[in-house]
C-alpha cells in the first residue's frame, strides 16, 4: 500500500524560542484587541438603546447620548482600520 502522505520531502522551518514566544505575544494580543473591539461595540449598543429609552424625557440628553455612539463607532472603526491594515502590511513585507 502507498502511503498518502510524503514525510521525508521537506524539512520544516527551524523555530527557536523567542520566535514562539514572540508568536505566542502577537495573539495574546490579538485576542486582548478583539475582546476590547467587542467591549466597545456593546458600549455604543448601550449608548444608543439609552438614547431610544431618554428621547421622550430629555431630548438634550439622547442628543448628547447618540452622538457619543457616533463618535465612538467612527474611532473604533478607524482603529481597526489602522490595526488590520498594519497587520496585513506586516504579514505581506514578511511573505515576500
Amino acid at each position: 500500500m502507498r502511503p498518502i502522505y510524503d514525510f521525508e520531502g521537506f524539512t520544516p522551518p527551524r523555530l527557536s524560542e523567542a520566535e514562539l514566544r514572540a508568536l505566542l505575544e502577537q495573539r495574546r494580543q490579538k485576542r486582548l484587541a478583539l475582546t476590547l473591539t467587542l467591549l466597545c461595540a456593546l458600549l455604543i449598543a448601550a449608548a444608543f438603546l439609552c438614547a431610544a429609552y431618554f428621547s421622550p424625557v430629555d431630548p438634550a440628553l439622547a442628543l448628547s447620548l447618540a452622538g457619543y455612539g457616533c463618535m465612538t463607532m467612527a474611532g473604533l472603526s478607524a482603529a481597526a482600520l489602522l490595526l488590520f491594515r498594519s497587520d496585513a502590511g506586516a504579514r505581506l513585507k514578511k511573505e515576500g
